[in-house]
């Protein structure tokens, strides 16, 4: 026992001496080290200690043969990544493959990436995208046994060996799986597909936090491209008479990528757009923070060019922003002879597409369950009249329980999202971008409802109005595409949409708004996306009314 104790120590440190020479980029000496400490612990049954050397060889290949181009090394450094990951997950299962599995991804990649044409690309790339698969499992497994045992039980298997859970993390694996389909294998619908699995990656592991009513794949689960196609022409049929496209953007580095979706095609159009993402994210900052000064966005045509020269007027646009463009009111963009997107189109919004696979199945599932009812809340804290008096002429308009003042309470709201089918809000509303789920909005009594709180209240409502200070603005978790706000949550728990603000209203051109908006809702019987175009119309009509009062109202879901 001393012997192997002894033994032991000493290929220890013929291992940390091969990790040494490996900084040094002293590759070969390095090698030499490492494969002594393998075999040793091979050969001693220490499949721990053999795993991580194993992996820390496979990483030494990997640099020499991508600094190098050499494809045999390349292939051999995947090998040793999978058998590390694999002798991992039969030790201990994911806590340390997770990296391992991305390595081996990484260097199928870099494989198939040395032979840009031809089948033998075409396979590797394909094998890449296996890889990334596997790994972008094990990270998500990873994410949520993290937060889940965090909160619910002791630390011990908290640890994750290197994965910080931060978006990093998550970063390594979407992007390469992207750039190995859209770039590797020119396949616009695989690669539209890991667009997919990276939105939202925020709220799917706060409901494997929070909440034991929520299973995990609730809405974690992602379709491929095909089941997407079904369903959008399923959806389209629910309208008859309506012509759609859906447009869904994808910023990589200073590049922004545009899909175009229409039910009847049998796969995406895709563009590389002409424009620097920072250009566009400078505007979106200056008009969010002074929507007033800066109403005009013909800067920002290019984004939508491809999709006025794809779409015809008056059919309807779904705009399935990334990043930062999440923030930019795309139905204010001006494009051309004065004229604003919305006059040309009705359009909505959607945190993904695949979003609306799940409220597809909601709007199924709940068909004749609730009967329409309406609930209007307003001035909660009794400090701002306009909102008090744009409850009344709402709930005037609707016919409908109006609560304000103090009556608008915590439980009251509550009982209000879980029984009603439309639930308009005028009042307060603490909902700055870094908040995320922790954004608020505030009732009487000095009590408040986070969108964590209304994520987790399941409801029916098939429209929800938050009409409160930027409760459109979302948090966007650095280097993914996690929205995470009042929008995302309401969806997540039911809705089928949500109208937000992404300023601060004025009050008498907000109540115009939603009377435009309610009567044609009501009256007119138009669907709840073409009420919303047909009241900016309106505004846009009147002199009186600039973009700052009619574009600050979104409109995401069905």
């Amino acid at each position: 026992m001393q012997t192997l104790k002894a033994h032991i120590e000493k290929f220890n440190a013929i291992q940390q001496l091969g990790n040494y020479y490996f900084n040094e980029r002293q590759f070969d000496k390095a090698l030499n080290c490492l494969d002594q400490a393998h075999k040793f612990y091979h050969s001693n049954n220490l499949r721990i200690n053999s795993a991580f050397v194993l992996s820390h060889i496979g990483l030494l290949k990997f640099e020499v043969a991508r600094t190098n181009r050499i494809s045999s090394l390349l292939l051999e450094a995947a090998t040793d990544f999978a058998k590390s990951a694999q002798d991992f997950i039969q030790i201990n299962g994911h806590r340390f493959s997770w990296r391992s599995t991305l390595l081996e991804a990484q260097s199928i990649a870099e494989y198939a990436s040395l032979y840009t044409v031809g089948e033998l690309a075409e396979l590797s790339f394909e094998r890449a995208q296996t890889c990334f698969l596997r790994a972008a499992n094990v990270v998500d497994y990873l994410k949520g046994l993290q937060q889940v045992v965090l909160s619910k039980y002791d630390e011990q298997f908290t640890h994750v060996n290197g994965f910080s859970g931060h978006p990093t993390d998550f970063n390594k694996v979407f992007t390469g799986a992207f750039k190995a389909a859209f770039f590797g294998r020119k396949r616009a619908d695989l690669a539209l597909e890991w667009v997919e699995r990276n939105k939202s990656r925020r709220l799917q592991t706060e409901l494997w936090r929070t909440s034991n009513i929520f299973a995990p794949e609730d809405m974690a689960y992602v379709p491929g491209f095909e089941e997407l196609r079904e369903m959008l022409m399923a959806y389209q049929l629910d309208f008859s008479t309506e012509k759609m496209m859906f447009c869904e953007f994808f910023i990589l580095d200073q590049t922004i990528i545009l899909f175009l979706i229409r039910p009847e095609w049998s796969g995406p159009k895709y563009f590389t757009l002409a424009v620097q993402s920072d250009e566009i994210r400078r505007e979106v900052n200056t008009l969010i923070n002074d929507p007033i000064a800066n109403g005009n966005m013909t800067t920002a045509l290019p984004l939508i060019q491809h999709i006025l020269n794809h779409s015809d007027r008056d059919d309807l646009l779904y705009i399935i922003p990334h990043g930062f463009l999440h923030q930019l009111p795309f139905h204010m963009i001006d494009v051309g002879q004065g004229e604003y997107l919305i006059q040309r189109n009705p359009v909505a919004y959607l945190p993904a597409l695949s979003i609306l696979y799940h409220l597809q199945n909601k709007s199924k599932a709940k068909e004749g369950k609730v009967a329409v009812k309406f609930a209007v809340f307003g001035n909660s804290r009794e400090d701002l009249q306009f909102s008090e008096d744009e409850a009344i002429y709402v709930s005037t308009l609707l016919d409908s329980d109006c609560y304000l003042r103090n009556s608008a309470d915590k439980d009251t709201f509550i009982n209000a999202l879980s029984h009603s089918s439309v639930l308009h809000f005028a009042g307060h509303a603490e909902s700055e971008p870094v908040k995320g789920l922790d954004q608020i909005l505030l009732l009487a009594r000095q009590e408040s409802i986070s969108a964590r709180e209304l994520m987790l209240i399941r409801n029916n409502l098939e429209l929800l109005v938050l009409s409160g200070c930027q409760t459109g603005i979302n948090a966007i978790e650095a280097d993914t595409d996690e929205i995470i706000g009042f929008p995302a949550a309401a969806l997540t728990a039911g809705a089928s949409a949500v109208i937000t603000t992404l300023w601060k209203v004025e009050d008498k051109s907000t109540r115009q708004f939603f009377k435009y908006f309610y009567e044609s809702f009501r009256n007119r019987k138009l669907s709840k996306i073409r009420s919303l175009q047909y009241a900016m119309k309106a505004l846009i009509k009147n002199p009186d009314y600039e973009p700052f009062n009619w574009a600050p109202f979104i409109f995401t879901g069905r």
